[in-house]
C-alpha cells in the first residue's frame, strides 16, 4: 500500500492534543511575552565594529549622524536617548459661517443627524497624550557595545587599542553617501553623555509610573515594601519585575552589588528577580529627583516594580546596569602626569642598559 495515501487519509483523523497540554503551552507563551529578558534577546542581531561581536541590538548603543547647522560637520549622537516629545493635537476644524437653515434643511432623517453629530465630535480638539514610543531614528545608524569603558575611550587623548574604533561605525553603512565626504565629529565626553541621557530617560519612566501608582483607584506599578519579606507575598506572584533599593540616613550597609539577584521560593515563573542599587545606578542627583518629584519614592528605601506594563523601564534599568558593569578609571591630571613621568623614567633606564651592553 502507498504510505503517502494512508498519511493523507488519516491526516484529519489523528487524535487532538489533550487540553492540559494546550493550556500549558498557552500559559508558557503568556509568560514568555511578559518576560523582558526574552524581549531583549529577541531584538535584531547587529555587529559592534569595535569588538567585532554580533549581538542582539538591545545590548548595543545606536549612534546617528546629524549635520551641524553652522559648520556642516557630521556629529555622532545617540538619538534613541533623545527626550520624548508630546504628540501634537489634531487640527481643529473651524465651522463655516452660514445663514440660518431653512425649514427644508431642518427636516432630516436620523442617519443625517447622527452623521452631523460624528462630524461635530471629530472637529472638537482631542486631549494631548504623552507619546510613549520614540520616533524613527535619523539615518544612517550604527551600533557600538553599550559599555561605558568602551565608549569613553573613543577619541581619547590617551591612546589605547579601541580609541579609534568610532571611525569604523559607518564602514558598512552606505545608506547616505553624503556623510562619507564630510568631517565626522565624536565627542570626547560621549561616555558620560550617554550615561547621563540613560539616567534621565529612566528617571522619567519611573516618575511616570510612580505618579500613576499614586491613584488608588487603579493598579499600582510601583509598590513600597517595608521589608524584604513583603516582596515574597503571594499577591505579587506573576507580577514581579525588579526591586529598587535606596540608601537611608544612618544606614551603614552599602546596598546590593551590581549583579544582585533575589530568589523568590515557591513560584514557578519569576523565581529570580534583579535588585538594583539606585544610588549607584542613578547617582545622587537623579535619586534625589525621584524622591522629590514623587510621593511614593519620598518615603522608604525598598520598592518593587510590578506588572507587564513596566517592561520598558525594566529593560532600561537592566541596560543601565550592564552599561556600568565595568567602571571607568577616571584619572586626575596629577595622576596622569605621574604616569607620564614613570613611563619616561622607565624608557631612560632601558636606554641606559642598552648603552652599557
Amino acid at each position: 500500500m502507498d504510505p503517502s495515501f494512508h498519511e493523507a487519509k488519516m491526516k484529519h483523523k489523528m487524535p487532538k492534543a489533550p487540553e492540559s497540554t494546550v493550556h500549558k503551552k498557552a500559559k508558557w507563551r503568556r509568560q514568555l511575552d511578559r518576560n523582558p529578558w526574552a524581549h531583549a534577546l529577541a531584538t535584531d542581531i547587529r555587529r559592534c565594529p569595535a569588538t567585532q561581536t554580533p549581538i542582539p541590538r538591545y545590548f548595543l548603543q545606536d549612534f546617528n549622524l546629524v549635520s551641524h547647522p553652522e559648520t556642516g560637520k557630521a556629529w555622532y549622537v545617540p538619538s534613541s536617548l533623545a527626550p520624548r516629545t508630546p504628540r501634537s493635537p489634531p487640527p481643529v476644524q473651524q465651522p463655516a459661517d452660514s445663514a440660518a437653515p431653512s425649514i427644508a434643511e431642518q427636516k432630516s432623517d436620523s442617519a443625517t443627524t447622527n452623521l452631523n453629530q460624528v462630524q461635530t465630535f471629530q472637529s472638537q480638539p482631542q486631549p494631548v497624550t504623552q507619546h510613549r514610543k520614540s520616533t524613527n531614528a535619523t539615518k544612517p545608524t550604527s551600533y557600538m557595545l553599550a559599555r561605558e569603558d568602551l565608549i569613553t575611550v573613543q577619541n581619547s587623548k590617551r591612546p589605547s587599542a579601541h580609541s579609534s574604533d568610532w571611525k569604523k561605525l559607518l564602514v558598512l553603512n552606505h545608506s547616505l553617501p553624503k556623510f562619507h565626504s564630510v568631517q565626522k565629529v565624536w565627542r570626547e565626553d560621549m561616555g558620560g553623555l550617554v550615561l547621563e541621557l540613560m539616567r534621565r530617560r529612566t528617571v522619567e519612566e519611573l516618575v511616570y509610573y510612580a505618579k500613576l501608582s499614586e491613584d488608588t483607584s487603579r493598579n499600582a506599578y510601583i509598590v513600597r515594601c517595608k521589608t524584604w519579606e513583603d516582596i515574597k507575598k503571594p499577591e505579587y506572584n506573576g507580577h514581579r519585575g525588579c526591586v529598587l533599593w535606596f540608601s537611608s540616613d544612618g544606614e551603614d550597609w552599602e546596598g546590593p552589588g551590581p549583579r544582585a539577584i533575589m530568589d523568590v521560593p515557591g513560584v514557578r515563573f519569576g523565581g529570580k528577580i534583579p535588585v538594583h542599587n539606585m544610588n549607584r545606578l542613578m547617582g545622587d542627583e537623579h535619586s534625589e529627583r525621584l524622591r522629590r518629584e514623587t510621593e511614593i519614592f519620598g518615603k522608604g528605601s525598598l520598592f518593587m516594580v510590578v506588572r507587564a506594563r513596566t517592561m520598558e523601564v525594566q529593560l532600561k534599568l537592566w541596560k543601565l546596569q550592564g552599561y556600568l558593569a565595568y567602571p571607568v578609571e577616571r584619572l586626575s591630571l596629577e595622576t596622569a602626569k605621574k604616569e607620564n613621568r614613570r613611563g619616561k623614567k622607565g624608557r631612560e633606564q632601558v636606554d641606559e642598559e642598552d648603552g652599557e651592553e
